[in-house]
């Protein structure tokens, strides 16, 4: 028989799907960020446990899963750390309650996809000397009239609690014109915005 014919006809028998032709095989990574971004996704605003990310993705390694969808693409997904500090210096238009430390929020399901740039210039200002509060503004005076997030904030300030306190001292102690999403609804759950490099003088003291 032409083996050109066989061939054919062994095609016949055997016909190839699409998956044959095309089957990209992803890292399990990529199917345990999906598996959490659709729940996120179907439950924004809505306090999210850890135990139930353990399930969804199937992966002790759900956090990092978390962390990566808000650094590499841009999804607004709050740790209940930040919630916390951000709610006690009224900077968040959320009444949230209970929430353990291993619990999370999708705070918008606006996908934002200049996050991980800024990520990356967080990264770099977190690194470079100085004290950590002039960091937190020379972050926002490099995303001058553009809203930064708090997790964003949170990171420079190396994670620490008081963070949110040091961004309002810079408002209400240093005049700088900062605002949040409390202050302006059309902004962004979650975020702060420099105005302008307009410094207001100093209170007099008493």
């Amino acid at each position: 028989m032409n083996k050109y014919r066989k061939h054919n006809e062994d095609n016949k028998l055997h016909p190839k799907s699409n998956n044959d032709i095309f089957n990209p095989i992803y890292p399990k990574e990529y199917y345990q960020r999906e598996q959490i971004l659709i729940y996120f996704q179907k439950h924004p605003l809505t306090v999210i446990s850890g135990e139930d990310l353990l399930v969804i993705s199937g992966t002790e390694n759900y956090a990092r899963r978390v962390r990566e969808l808000r650094v590499k693409f841009g999804w607004s997904i709050f740790s209940e750390q930040t919630i916390k500090e951000m709610s006690q210096q009224g900077d968040l238009p959320l009444e949230v309650h209970k929430m353990k430390p291993e619990d999370y929020i999708l705070v918008s399901t606006f996908q934002d996809r200049i996050a991980p740039y800024r990520w990356n210039v967080a990264k770099d200002i977190r690194k470079s000397k100085g004290s950590s509060q002039n960091k937190l503004l020379e972050f926002l005076k490099h995303n001058i009239g553009e809203p930064v997030t708090g997790e964003e904030l949170r990171y420079i300030y190396n994670n620490k609690s008081i963070w949110a306190k040091r961004v309002k001292e810079l408002k209400t102690k240093y005049g700088w014109p900062i605002i949040t999403s409390t202050e302006n609804p059309e902004l962004p759950v979650g975020t702060y915005l420099l105005e302008s490099l307009h410094q207001s003088p100093k209170p007099a003291a008493k």
